[in-house]
């Protein structure tokens, strides 16, 4: 089902007039009166009211054939809003009078009685229509959609369907519908020199305390949905500057006394970066801690190694999830050393050249939390190595989450049966009953390739940029957030799904124990006898096509018959199983209980000590 938004007609209060949500388990009772509802937490009660004690559902989500539920508060005259599916075009309508207070919907011929009193008839426009602020309210809000400012602006596209003047460009260097997103951070930096050009003397106390105050409203507003965005300033930067002006008067002009948006916006990514980083590495320890976790509760569990995809050694399964546990540390690692090198602050450098005040930069950083100011004015502002580093660290830590993928997909086949994946990982079929279908491993296995994309565009965009500022690195943002969000929302589905995921440890164990697994370890065994590696390798394939062609296996096979292929094979060669292949390989790094004992108290260790257990 779409979002539903509600424009009020008396142009009252807009929080709070949907709420979208989705009830997961609902079937087979008659449809509650839902009148008294306020928001969706009030229908998830009533609906949970319906189920016995302690049979009610755990969760609500998204999942494949639930019931859609939703509640809208309108009254007649307000309009109902809603996206077609496509995204492309909306589908509007006035309410009439006697409509019902609230809709449910869902599958299997639910009722809709509230369509029933919404006039659609004709009544769709094309998304690109709409001024660029209705469509971005459309795009970005997620609760509160239309201020009562935004009214006027869709009334006015209701009259008027034209396509836009395809000689209108005006949009084009419009970067407000995402670089909004730097709020926090650039209202932090511009609080931050304000305060030191009043310590500096080059503006009064009064006037900086005025500047703080009126960019704490205006973090305020912008938090609560209130900021008026304006596309015809373009940037951020613009965007809350004027709207300080409006707040605070001609004061809010000596804010950007002393700096330029290069700078400043040098410095927002900066800062927004450093947050990403301290975020993926959280999100990275809580991967770290679910592999630990596996590790540990199949501790003594035996696998088969794979080489090719063809079944190689035995290894304990704790040291296959411990191989995982070490990728992510490298990148923390490289998340890590990118967080060092950016640890830089550009603010003060101007457009390119530096500036003609007595600025405190020392103190500006000390603010910020920064280790150093930049060096050179001009590479300052030019330098965006720091994201092209966060896209490499990230991309490198998908293609891990993406190894980690096809084995989950793999293991959970009904051709390996290795894992089973919790119900809420997987989804089912829409013509086939049977399929658990493993796809969030998949869906992260596919977001790999849109963080390398995102990788070879900001490396695009960099390549061939004279010194020092140019527009094209307007271009830097859209990958970087896309990257940001990919690779935390990733990391987060992996933290929860791992400790989820079971072993079947019957199965992995018998197939760890067929014969042919321990092939080197017989040719090890030859080896042991004083017998060179190469001939023992060749006693062993001639071994292991002899028993493919007679259909027995090395286990079974009469010491007679191993005496054809060597003299120095012995009773003790029945000794050799999958448990005591393990426990041979007892060097660092390999895969004896005792090593992988060590491996884990390791891993266990760096969480500690990185405060994530």
């Amino acid at each position: 089902m779409a979002n539903v938004w509600c424009v009020r007609a008396d142009g009252g209060a807009y929080t709070e007039h949907f709420v979208r949500g989705h009830y997961f388990g609902y079937g087979g009772h008659d449809w509650p009166d839902l009148t008294g509802c306020r928001n969706f937490g009030d229908v998830r009660d009533i609906l949970k009211g319906l189920y016995p004690e302690g049979t009610e559902p755990s969760k609500i989500g998204v999942r494949a054939g639930m019931v859609t539920v939703f509640l809208l508060r309108i009254q007649p005259g307000d309009w109902v809003i809603t996206p077609l599916e496509d995204s492309t075009q909306i589908r509007f309508g006035e309410v009439q009078p006697g409509a019902c207070q609230y809709e449910v919907g869902g599958h299997d011929g639910c009722p809709y009685p509230l369509r029933r009193r919404i006039n659609w008839v004709d009544h769709t426009l094309r998304v690109d229509s709409l001024s660029i602020q209705l469509r971005n309210s459309l795009r970005h809000t997620q609760k509160s959609v239309f201020a009562v400012k935004y009214r006027d602006d869709f009334l006015a596209a209701i009259g008027d369907t034209a396509p836009p003047d395809p000689h209108d460009h005006s949009e084009y260097t419009v970067s407000i519908h995402y670089d909004r997103r730097l709020y926090r951070q650039d209202i932090a930096g511009s609080k931050a020199h304000a305060a030191m050009l009043a310590q500096q003397g080059i503006i009064t106390r009064d006037d900086a305390d005025s500047i703080i105050a009126g960019l704490s409203t205006v973090q305020d507003e912008i938090e609560h949905g209130d900021f008026p965005w304006d596309p015809a300033l373009e940037d951020l930067h613009m965007n809350i500057e004027r709207r300080l002006t409006d707040l605070i008067g001609p004061t809010a002009g000596r804010l950007h006394t002393g700096r330029s948006r290069n700078d400043q916006i040098a410095l927002d990514m900066r800062l927004y970066t450093r947050q990403a980083i301290a975020d993926a590495v959280s999100a990275l320890r809580n991967v770290q801690r679910a592999l630990t976790q596996l590790a540990d509760q199949n501790a003594g569990v035996v696998m088969p190694g794979y080489t090719h995809l063809q079944r190689a050694q035995p290894v304990l399964f704790a040291h296959h999830m411990l191989a995982y546990f070490e990728m992510f540390q490298r990148d923390i690692g490289r998340l890590n050393d990118c967080a060092a090198r950016m640890d830089v602050l550009p603010l003060g450098s101007g457009a390119l050249a530096g500036v003609p005040y007595p600025t405190d930069r020392h103190a500006v950083a000390d603010t910020l939390g920064f280790g150093e100011i930049s060096p050179n004015s001009m590479d300052a502002v030019a330098d965006r190595d720091f994201l092209a580093e966060f896209h490499a660290a990230a991309a490198i830590t998908m293609m891990h989450v993406s190894r980690l993928s096809e084995e989950i997909v793999i293991w959970s086949s009904r051709e390996f049966d290795f894992v089973r994946l919790a119900d809420e990982f997987t989804t089912g079929s829409s013509i086939m009953p049977q399929k658990r279908n493993p796809d969030f491993a998949e869906i992260a296995r596919g977001k790999t390739g849109r963080v390398y994309g995102s990788l070879m565009g900001i490396l695009t965009v960099l390549k061939g940029l004279p010194l020092t500022y140019n527009r094209d690195l307007q271009e830097d943002k859209e990958g970087f957030f896309d990257t940001v969000d990919t690779l935390l929302s990733t990391l987060r589905v992996f933290a929860d799904m791992l400790p989820g995921m079971t072993l079947n440890a019957e199965r992995v164990e018998s197939l760890a124990s067929e014969s042919y697994m321990l092939a080197t370890d017989l040719a090890d065994y030859l080896v042991s006898k004083g017998v060179p590696f190469r001939e023992a390798h060749g006693v062993m394939r001639r071994l292991c096509q002899h028993c493919e062609a007679e259909g027995q296996s090395l286990s079974d096979l009469p010491l007679g018959e191993y005496h054809r292929f060597s003299p120095h094979f012995g009773e003790d060669v029945y000794d050799i199983t999958a448990a005591a292949s393990v426990a041979a390989r007892d060097n660092p790094g390999g895969t004896a209980p005792n090593r992988v004992a060590d491996g884990l108290a390791r891993a266990k260790r760096i969480l500690q000590e990185a405060g994530a257990i």
